[in-house]
């Protein structure tokens, strides 16, 4: 019971907008419990995090209750996504799936646009272009819009999966850390958090994991139009959710020149940690096809 009293809680304080009046206790309470926070079980508060496929699909059978039109144009969209079968995932030393995120849209998909650039790979983004067109077909805070970009994950690791198998790499600007850490800043406001290792950052079974995750953290600048004045916590943990996730490596880089020394920059870091690993040579250019680049 107490549970539900403190979902309820969580729910009423962000929806009244009074996120600078943190009941400590409650959200103690939270993390000594160790919740998964996986939908269905948070549903009362909008902040669910999707943990299969399945699951997304059950929600979108009861929508389909109210928004058949809709729900069904998402099916069909999503089987253009899929239509092609499963194919194995190469073992050894293959192509890498790199997904760059942080906290400024702007600066990250830049540096992802020109790591795609260098390594002549396929540069996707959520949702890809498959699903780009429904992007608002629901309503904006709602779970069936959560949904759809849940679902919008699992499209793009299809296509990811697809590509490495044919001995190509992939950058894709942002993925699945990105909703996850969105949702647990929200769950977990105030500077406290669970420790790593907790249910919470646990990453889907069924969802495709990248061989590295690149964090991009842009730190406040004065007068520059790029970012806001946050407080340090709020920036250090950010940080922090991803470094908890069950995910290695997280590479997370303080971003302090222009994209071009940035992308120098990431490029060493991704050679230090999974060179030896994975494949990591620039196609040549006359393999790469530019009409195929952007999904």
């Amino acid at each position: 019971m107490m549970y539900f009293y403190i979902i309820h809680y969580l729910f009423i304080l962000f929806t009244n907008g009074l996120a600078e009046e943190i009941d400590e206790a409650a959200i103690e309470d939270l993390i000594k419990r160790d919740i998964s926070f996986a939908y269905p079980h948070n549903e009362s508060t909008r902040f669910g995090i999707f943990k299969s496929e399945k699951v997304i699909w059950d929600v979108m059978e009861q929508q389909r209750l109210t928004q058949s039109v809709q729900v069904g144009q998402l099916m069909a969209a999503y089987q253009s996504c899929v239509y092609r079968a499963e194919v194995p995932y190469p073992a050894g030393k293959r192509k890498p799936f790199i997904v760059v995120e942080g906290n400024v849209r702007k600066y990250r998909r830049l540096v992802a646009i020109y790591l795609a650039r260098i390594y002549g790979v396929l540069f996707t983004s959520i949702p890809p272009k498959c699903l780009t067109h429904l992007r608002y077909l629901f309503p904006p805070n709602t779970k069936a819009r959560n949904a759809f970009y849940a679902l919008a994950l699992y499209a793009a690791a299809h296509k990811a999966k697809e590509t490495i198998a044919r001995g190509l790499p992939v950058i894709m600007n942002g993925y699945y850390t990105e909703q996850a850490s969105f949702i647990i800043t929200r769950l977990f406001p105030g500077e406290n958090l669970p420790p790593k290792g907790a249910k919470v950052y646990e990453w889907p079974l069924d969802l495709l994991k990248p061989d590295v995750v690149v964090y991009l953290n842009y730190p406040f600048v004065p007068n520059n139009h790029l970012s806001e004045r946050p407080e340090l916590w709020r920036l250090t943990k950010k940080i922090r959710i991803y470094k908890n996730f069950d995910i290695e490596p997280v590479l997370v880089i303080n971003v302090t020149r222009g994209v071009y020394d940035t992308v120098k920059q990431v490029q060493d870091e991704i050679i230090k940690a999974v060179g030896d690993k994975l494949d990591l040579n620039p196609l040549p250019r006359e393999e790469i096809n530019e009409d195929q680049m952007y999904q």
